[in-house]
């Protein structure tokens, strides 16, 4: 799997479900579509990916891949709130059909699964809070 192609197409998911500025692996950037790098922001963190199923070289392999958002605010309820939509972004489903509210869209991948894996909840570190969450996708080369 191409990490790059999963973490853009996850920090794409994340903008969209939080409407704020996601930053891969730093802050955003002042730049940075919606909202730069005022707060609230998230940044995304690609922990890796555990291969399974079908060998290397083969056209339908998956993996399991790992991912940590950590949301950052001035206060600890937008801190909390930005959780909410970041696992609301990831777990969320319609409710009409089942599908994913928001999708996360791989370019030569589909995302066939997805949990939470984890979360280290609020923190305190100079004058912002920030919380820690993390995902686990799985991923396939098959449509």
């Amino acid at each position: 799997m191409d990490g790059r192609v999963v973490a853009l197409g996850t920090q794409a998911t994340i903008i969209s479900g939080t409407a704020r500025s996601c930053g891969l692996g730093a802050i955003p950037l002042s730049t940075a579509t919606p909202t730069g790098a005022a707060l609230p922001y998230t940044v995304l963190y690609d922990l890796g990916q555990i291969p399974s199923g079908a060998p290397f070289g083969d056209p339908a392999s998956e993996a399991a891949v790992l991912v940590q958002v950590t949301s950052y605010a001035s206060t600890a309820d937008i801190a909390l709130a930005t959780a909410d939509k970041v696992r609301r972004a990831f777990l969320q489903r319609n409710a009409a059909d089942t599908d994913w509210a928001f999708p996360i869209t791989l370019t030569g991948y589909k995302v066939i699964g997805r949990e939470s894996d984890r979360e280290d909840g609020l923190g305190l570190s100079g004058s912002n809070y920030s919380y820690v969450q993390r995902f686990k996708l799985h991923v396939s080369t098959s449509s």
